[in-house]
């Protein structure tokens, strides 16, 4: 609809005001292509997430962690990478999460629909996991 709506709305204003509607629209195209969705992986020796396609991947060494637990962030704490209260957050909609504590005291909150299943991969990689903490 916003695109539409721009499109028609581009066509009788002057040149400059066209050429800054499609570079926003352009910007606005490419984030939603970048923040869609949020993989999550997990193997023998990392665990690995990325937005989207992938065009950046972040990921920890299980060794280097200490402990995880299902959690849930707030409202305000938003979608999209933040630094919250607790740490880094990379969510992409609802407040399920999985708090990851590495052994320097660092968390990081990864947002997840699936929080029991994410702490048991991490568990069968040799991660102990709190779920009480």
């Amino acid at each position: 609809g916003f695109i539409l709506f721009g499109a028609y709305s581009a066509a009788s204003v002057s040149l400059g005001t066209q050429t800054a509607y499609w570079i926003v629209t352009g910007l606005i195209i490419v984030a939603l292509a970048m923040f869609h969705s949020l993989t999550v992986e997990v193997d023998p020796r990392y665990i690995h997430w990325y937005f989207g396609p992938g065009w950046y991947k972040w990921r920890r060494e299980i060794n280097d962690l200490e402990s995880a637990r299902i959690s849930r962030s707030k409202w305000y704490n938003g979608w999209g990478i933040r630094i919250t209260m607790t740490g880094w957050l990379y969510n992409v909609s609802g407040f399920q999460c999985l708090d990851i504590t590495d052994k320097y005291g660092k968390t990081v909150r990864i947002g997840t629909n699936d929080p029991e299943g994410l702490l048991k991969a991490l568990q069968r990689a040799g991660l102990k996991c709190d779920p009480d903490r």
